[in-house]
């Protein structure tokens, strides 16, 4: 192809060529990390069940308890009961350590 002037015009098959590819690379990318993330997500999912796992053996009682809800109410009370007997036990040393 002449342009004005006689000078050649170069075609930009080329070009275009060249950016279908780095369009092609970014798409591939993208969905190599949206992948990665879904990943993740699972990954964090899977830890967080994990730890409730552990707290619902730490807690008595706690397997009856329905949901997070419940077990979260039930840890409660169970650190309450435990902070209870503390009080009682350091309230019994004090008196026997007297006598």
């Amino acid at each position: 192809m002449e342009a004005k002037g006689g000078q050649k015009q170069h075609s930009n098959s080329g070009i275009m060529k060249l950016r279908r590819k780095n369009n092609t690379a970014l798409k591939m990318i993208k969905r190599k990390r949206a992948r990665r993330a879904g990943q993740e997500g699972s990954r964090r999912c899977t830890m967080i069940e994990k730890k409730v796992r552990t707290l619902k053996k730490l807690i008595p009682n706690a397997g009856s308890s329905v949901g997070l809800d419940g077990l979260f109410r039930e840890t409660a009370e169970y650190i309450s009961n435990l902070e209870m007997r503390v009080k009682i036990m350091q309230a019994v040393v004090n008196a026997l350590s007297k006598s």
